[in-house]
C-alpha cells in the first residue's frame, strides 16, 4: 500500500501551483502517463467519494457527479479518477458542478485510498482540468455526465 500512495503521489504531483487552494493545477503539457481504460468497483467509487468529501469546505453538501478511471500500466495498484463534484462554498452557496482529478491507491486487500490532486474552481480551470484528465490520463470527460442521476424517460404521448 505505501508503495501505491508513493507511486500515486508522485504521479499526481511535482506541477503544484501556489495560486490554487484545492490541489495541483497540471498543465495539459505535462507528460502523458500509460494508462488504460478502467472500471471502479462500488467500494472504489466510495472511496473517491470518501476522499473528496474531505477535500471539500462543507462534506455534508457534497454532491457527487459521473467519474470515470484509467489504471495505470506500470503500476496496476495506482488507478487515475476524473468526475464532477458541487458542494457549497465558504459564503454557502452553490457553484455547480466543477471537474476533480485524483488518484486511487490500492493495496493486496483491495482496500482503496482516494487523494485528490486538482479540484477546477473556475470556469479557466475546469477546462483545464478536463485537458489534462484527456492529455495526461487518457480520460475523456466529454463522456462523463456532470450528474449520476440516469436520464429522464421520454415524455409519454398522450392519445
Amino acid at each position: 500500500m505505501r508503495f501505491a500512495l508513493l507511486a500515486l503521489c508522485c504521479a499526481c504531483a511535482g506541477c503544484a501551483s501556489p495560486e490554487q487552494h484545492t490541489g495541483a493545477i497540471i498543465p495539459p503539457s505535462a507528460e502523458k502517463l500509460e494508462t488504460a481504460p478502467a472500471t471502479l468497483t462500488r467500494a472504489q467509487a466510495d472511496a473517491v467519494r470518501t476522499g473528496l468529501k474531505h477535500a471539500v469546505q462543507d462534506p455534508n453538501t457534497a454532491k457527487f457527479g459521473g467519474m470515470a478511471a484509467a489504471r495505470s500500466t506500470k503500476d496496476p495498484n495506482v488507478l487515475f479518477v476524473c468526475g464532477y463534484l458541487g458542494a457549497r462554498n465558504a459564503d454557502g452557496g452553490f457553484d455547480g458542478m466543477r471537474p476533480y482529478i485524483g488518484g486511487l491507491g490500492l493495496d493486496q486487500n483491495r482496500v482503496s485510498v482516494f487523494v485528490v490532486s486538482d479540484i477546477a474552481a473556475n470556469a479557466k480551470e475546469a477546462e483545464t482540468t478536463k485537458d489534462v484528465c484527456r492529455h495526461r490520463y487518457g480520460i475523456d470527460m466529454a463522456g462523463v455526465n456532470e450528474t449520476d442521476a440516469p436520464p429522464a424517460p421520454p415524455a409519454k404521448r398522450r392519445k
